[in-house]
């Protein structure tokens, strides 16, 4: 294709299908994140791809969040932290690197009279409700870790304040005992 579209590529070994994914650090459209995925499935060969962010700054502020799935493109959008500060959360890509993993296998099996479609959507839509989950937990931690950052600070501005006071107690006293 004229570029090294798809930074890495994952080979399923039970289907030999190839998951293609592109790593970016900075910001994309909807629009851009559906072309890259095109072009990096595309020059991959790929079955399906998942696109990852390093911060949710990168992605558009609508038709994405920390998980999103673009089905037309096969592929899924995922974003690692919230803010560049932050540390990333492995958790959201292994998220979606296993739902990149089911859709492809879901496209490869062949379809028999056994196969039930509502079972397979009630266990997405289950998926879907732990994916919900899983961001509401992550995000009262990021607020946990925000409150943690503030009282440390409160409680080093009281330490200093603390010593201070000291040191002009002791230079008081040392004033007293050079009387």
């Amino acid at each position: 294709m004229g570029r090294d579209v798809g930074d890495f590529v994952v080979n399923l070994a039970d289907t030999g299908q190839d998951i293609v994914v592109e790593a970016k650090t900075e910001s994309y459209s909807t629009k851009n994140i559906k072309e890259e995925m095109q072009e990096a499935i595309q020059n991959r060969d790929a079955a399906y791809g998942v696109f990852v962010t390093d911060t949710m700054e990168n992605l558009p502020r609508t038709k994405t969040g920390w998980f999103h799935e673009f089905p037309e493109q096969n592929a899924v959008v995922v974003a690692m932290s919230e803010l560049p500060e932050n540390d990333v959360e492995p958790g959201y890509l292994r998220i979606s690197f296993n739902w990149a993993r089911m859709r492809a296998v879901q496209a490869y099996a062949e379809v028999d009279s056994s196969f039930d479609p509502q079972e397979v959507q009630s266990e997405l839509n289950e998926i879907e409700d732990e994916i919900g989950r899983f961001k509401t937990i992550r995000g009262q931690c990021t607020e946990i870790r925000k409150s943690r950052e503030r009282i440390e600070k409160t409680l080093e501005e009281i330490e200093q304040d603390i010593k201070s006071r000291l040191a002009t107690i002791e230079a008081e006293l040392t004033k007293a005992n050079g009387e």
